[in-house]
């Protein structure tokens, strides 16, 4: 139940400040970059191609769940409990920044 309540706020704060976040924007290649970049330091170069398949850049990863990561075929329990803490700890490291300014 957590996961949808934190997933309301952020709808709501979508909607309280429409300017915050560009939902209709598609991540660069430079963004996803930086997942990949991730994704191998933390040795799970695997999930890669699943990644930029599905467009994850970082404003996405910190919104997905284990049910998200089973969808786009991260199928070792390990692997996605891995990911979560370690999407939890990105996350948190992310609110010491600001937020950047949409794209034009």
């Amino acid at each position: 139940m957590e996961s949808k309540w934190v997933d309301v706020q952020a709808a709501i704060s979508v909607f309280e400040n429409p300017k915050s976040v560009s939902l209709m924007q598609v991540p660069n290649n430079n963004d996803l970059d930086k997942v990949s970049h991730w994704l191998q330091s933390l040795g799970l170069q695997d999930y890669v191609d699943a990644m930029r398949a599905h467009h994850i850049d970082d404003w996405a990863l910190t919104r997905l769940n284990e049910a998200d990561l089973r969808e786009i075929g991260v199928v070792s329990v390990g692997h996605r409990k891995r990911l979560m803490a370690a999407i939890v700890q990105r996350s948190n490291s992310c609110l010491l920044y600001t937020s950047p300014s949409p794209r034009d």
